[in-house]
């Protein structure tokens, strides 16, 4: 009983003091305040990151990029370069040569996505020979589509 009346004694007189309650509370609100801080700091940025990027767009954007000499320069030995591409898919498709039909080649800028990782495996490597072939970079090959003929 000796040790529970001091502890007893002593909660009793910090309760009294208003220092207690002052510490929790101004804890309280100072994370309440960092918060509202950091949302509206958030708000605000996102709100400049839209003004920009709407600034950006609303720019008149540089001349419509025209085909670049080599992609509109006639293909050399187009002849043979079909042939190659009609060996290879052949080959990759294990079917005949001649049910395979090349109807026109031509140099497009940009790659196009492939949706099938089979598929996308295959224009690769077409695009590939031909990038070698001709003697460009492979992005600078477009492959719209394959079909098997036949």
């Amino acid at each position: 009983m000796n040790l529970i009346a001091p502890l007893l004694a002593q909660a009793a007189t910090a309760s009294e003091e208003p220092g207690l309650l002052f510490v929790p509370i101004m804890g309280i609100c100072t994370v309440l305040l960092g918060l509202t801080c950091i949302i509206l700091l958030c708000t605000l940025m996102s709100k400049v990151c839209r003004l920009l990027e709407k600034s950006e767009t609303d720019k008149p954007s540089a001349p419509a990029q025209t085909a670049s000499p080599a992609a509109s320069a006639p293909i050399p030995n187009k002849g043979e370069l079909v042939a190659a591409i009609s060996a290879a898919l052949a080959e990759e498709l294990g079917t005949d040569i001649s049910a395979i039909r090349i109807h026109s080649l031509r140099r497009v800028g940009a790659p196009a996505p492939a949706a099938d990782p089979a598929h996308g495996e295959l224009v690769a490597a077409i695009s590939t020979a031909l990038a070698e072939e001709l003697g460009t970079d492979i992005s600078a090959i477009r492959i719209h589509s394959l079909r098997k003929v036949g």
